[in-house]
């Protein structure tokens, strides 16, 4: 027996929050600023919503060391306390791959 894949809902990219968090990138850039921590702002208000809006008993907690020791910006947690997932800011200049790497080692 193969093992069993469940896979996250996929969030749509005309899903409203998305757009706003659009907008507030576009808002920072044209004040000059498109820095690892202005993103993160913009990114944590979008996920932060849509924990409240539309997932019951979600919530966005910052900063917390996870299991593996590493810190990332924010996890996501059920009722349960249970973490359903991790989010990290990185420069738009960054490679992606070189830093998921940088966390799994």
């Amino acid at each position: 027996m193969s093992p069993s894949i469940i896979m996250a809902p996929q969030i749509m990219p005309t899903y409203p929050h998305i757009a706003a968090y659009h907008s507030e990138l576009q808002r920072l850039r044209d004040a000059g600023g498109s820095t690892e921590l202005q993103i993160r702002r913009a990114f944590e208000n979008c996920l932060d919503t849509y924990c409240r809006e539309h997932r019951d008993k979600l919530v966005l907690v910052a900063e917390m060391e996870s299991e593996q020791r590493n810190i990332p910006d924010g996890s996501v947690k059920d009722a349960l306390r249970m973490v359903r997932g991790y989010w990290e800011a990185k420069d738009p200049e960054d490679d992606l791959d070189a830093e998921i790497q940088k966390k799994f080692n």
